[in-house]
């Protein structure tokens, strides 16, 4: 798979299909991260920045390079350790603001808490220019609740985990970052609405 670099404009400034390993975990409620162990090289280092972006091209996760550290290796030669997290990681860079009492659906709740504090926050520094809501999936379940200086990263979560539902981070060709709800399909085995899934070594 192809691993692009983007740059802190969010322009791809590099294509890398040549590396050792690559680990790349998307988490359904938590946030995702990622691990790309590649030869070390001027050409290397000169793209791989903290700061900078990965994404793939068969994932929507676009990840934020945390670090970048040199393995150094006498029989296999240098190698680059480069390591960066989910951006949805950029809710946990905000807290609840303000009190904010709630009554309806979980979703508009979740939206609701999100321009509040991102968006369109009432002290303007708080705001993030290139972060914005997606399309609404149109969830029904309802909540009634009041919520003040929690964390927002850590309410969101709360939220999804007790409704089921996921979250993500995608990022638009306009180099906004673009925050959705989503649901997966129940597919394990004590359900009979979808076909059940079974993950085995037997089945490779």
């Amino acid at each position: 798979m192809d691993v692009y670099v983007l740059n802190s404009s969010y322009q791809v400034v590099s294509l890398i299909d040549d590396y050792k390993s690559l680990i790349w975990t998307k988490r359904y409620f938590e946030f995702g991260d990622c691990e790309l162990y590649i030869k070390a090289s001027l050409d290397a280092l000169g793209v791989l920045k903290k700061g900078w972006f990965l994404t793939r091209n068969d994932d929507d996760m676009i990840c934020r390079i945390t670090s970048v550290e040199l393995d150094t290796d006498a029989e296999n030669g240098n190698y680059l350790i480069v390591k960066g997290y989910d951006c949805r990681r950029i809710l946990a860079q905000r807290i609840i603001w303000n009190q904010t009492n709630f009554r309806g659906t979980v979703e508009n709740y979740i939206r609701k808490l999100v321009t509040d504090n991102i968006i369109s926050p009432s002290v303007d520094a708080r705001k993030i220019t290139n972060f914005k809501l997606g399309t609404a999936s149109g969830f029904t379940d309802t909540i009634d609740e009041q919520a003040t200086y929690d964390a927002l990263d850590e309410k969101v979560i709360d939220l999804c985990k007790t409704y089921g539902y996921g979250s993500r981070v995608t990022l638009d060709d306009d180099g906004n970052f673009v925050f959705t709800l989503y649901q997966g399909v129940d597919r394990s085995y004590g359900q009979e609405t979808n076909d059940y899934v079974v993950f085995s070594p037997d089945f490779d």
